[in-house]
């Protein structure tokens, strides 16, 4: 969507560098007198690995203000704010980004900072009034119920520390492996009862969730095999049932990350698939 934004603005976008390889020299080759700002993107969709080289952003926020350009830091799904030890994030923090001296950091209000979708602009005083005082800001503006889940996340962080205790993502994320594996092997004999299930067994997983790092994130499972083998048939069954449930298919069996489910969620989780049954399902 960004070339399509930069179209519809009349803005030319400059690639830097390669896909592995994007050094400060290349930014101030690059840079013109046309230069209105240097763009640092971190894609929350994939990650670059292998032999890599990238300008850090102390260079790229040092090489702006010798240009007197804008420096601007999207960061993607990034979270608010530092995260705790038991979460590995390898990339900024908004806050970090912010300290660092970019003139606007951008961030997904979704995500790993737990409000609802938005985008959320952070910086200098000079470049917000800028942003807001444009006459197409306004139809940008949330709409009143997305700005007031938003505000509520927010209060969050302001209340608590670090908004952890409060906000679901945080929950999910800090969540010990030994935990995980108890409820899996506690709830996995449950379902193993219910009606269409041939199979069910706590095996450990790879969490995508809130893409933390490449691989994912270790977590507990208990991955479902259907009576018959049609998972198609189990997916359905379970968006249908009484709590919608979505799971993911590994190695031909219907996987249920438990590190998206929150304890207190294991009852209804098990009422659901063993109150559920084809009749459920029908439209």
């Amino acid at each position: 969507e960004l070339p399509k934004l930069a179209a519809a603005a009349n803005v030319a976008l400059a690639e830097v560098g390669t896909t592995n390889s994007a050094l400060v020299a290349e930014y101030e080759a690059a840079a013109s007198e046309r230069t209105a700002a240097i763009l640092k993107l971190s894609p929350d969709t994939y990650c670059v690995t292998g032999q890599t080289s990238f300008a850090d952003l102390d260079e790229l926020i040092a090489l702006a203000r010798d240009r007197e350009l804008l420096s601007i830091d999207a960061l993607g799904a990034a979270p608010l704010l530092d995260p705790p030890h038991a979460v590995s994030w390898p990339r900024r923090s908004a806050r970090a980004s912010v300290a660092a001296g970019v003139d606007v950091t951008i961030l997904r209000g979704d995500g790993l900072v737990g409000g609802p979708p938005c985008g959320i602009l952070l910086g200098t005083k000079d470049a917000i009034t800028r942003l807001t005082n444009n006459p197409l800001f306004a139809a940008w503006r949330l709409d009143p119920l997305r700005s007031a889940a938003l505000m509520a996340t927010l209060e969050c962080y302001r209340n608590t520390t670090g908004g952890i205790e409060t906000i679901p993502v945080w929950q999910f994320l800090t969540v010990s492996l030994d935990n995980l594996r108890n409820r899996a092997q506690r709830i996995a004999p449950q379902l193993g009862q219910a009606e269409g299930i041939e199979s069910a067994t706590a095996i450990e997983t790879r969490s995508p969730l809130a893409t933390v790092v490449p691989d994912g994130t270790p977590s507990y499972g208990i991955a479902l095999s259907p009576a018959g083998g049609d998972l198609d048939a189990l997916g359905k069954r379970l968006r249908y049932a009484r709590f919608p449930i979505l799971g993911r298919i590994e190695n031909d069996r219907m996987m249920l990350d438990l590190r998206t489910v929150l304890p207190r969620q294991d009852t209804v989780l098990i009422d659901a698939i063993s109150g559920t049954t084809a009749a459920d399902t029908t439209e």
